[in-house]
């Protein structure tokens, strides 16, 4: 596989598992575009580029590669929506390792559940052509590199609002978000 490292730094060292996989001109050079990039067999581990500039490393950036699939977890746009019946929270599910960290190759299916002062908008995932059928008014959708989306909307009545997410074999999720009442001074 072909590994891009996107710098600003004169060179770039990159390591995979500690070992060096060699430094290269990152800019300065024409047509570099600020970047370097490696051929590099795949191996699980850590993937790993320093930035350096005037032979001195100035930066660093890694990549872990994930464990195998072990729950869902939910992230939220919002912690605060508005008791109006129209405002709206995204939350992202994600797959995640025992560590918590994202898998990117999973392709589970996730169902939501929601409790208190909001109702389902809509599920669904990035790939147009995954669920042709799939009308996003449902409560589940399959995850697409790892991650889907569902939207909350709040009702007319102020409240907490619990989200859960459940897919087979995998711990699930759960996200605490609150609807508060609309001032109405601001509605008018």
């Amino acid at each position: 596989m072909w590994v891009d490292v996107y710098s600003g730094c004169e060179e770039v060292e990159l390591f995979l598992n500690g070992r060096s996989l060699g430094r290269k001109k990152s800019s300065g050079e024409e047509g570099s575009n600020y970047t370097a990039t490696w051929e590099v067999q795949y191996e699980p581990g850590e993937l790993k580029a320093a930035g350096f500039r005037n032979g001195k490393r100035i930066a660093e950036h890694a990549l872990t590669s994930a464990g195998k699939p072990a729950k869902v977890k939910l992230t939220a746009d919002r912690t605060t929506l508005r008791a109006d019946g129209c405002d709206v929270a995204f939350i992202t599910a994600e797959i995640a390792d025992a560590k918590g960290r994202w898998n990117s190759m999973a392709g589970n299916r996730v169902t939501f559940r929601v409790s208190g002062e909001a109702t389902i908008s809509a599920a669904g995932n990035s790939n147009p052509l995954a669920d042709l059928q799939h009308d996003y008014h449902g409560t589940s959708a399959t995850t697409c590199d790892g991650r889907c989306r569902l939207v909350v909307r709040s009702t007319t009545k102020a409240g907490p609002i619990t989200v859960a997410a459940v897919s087979d074999g995998l711990a699930q999720g759960v996200l605490e978000i609150a609807s508060k009442p609309v001032n109405a001074a601001a509605t008018q």
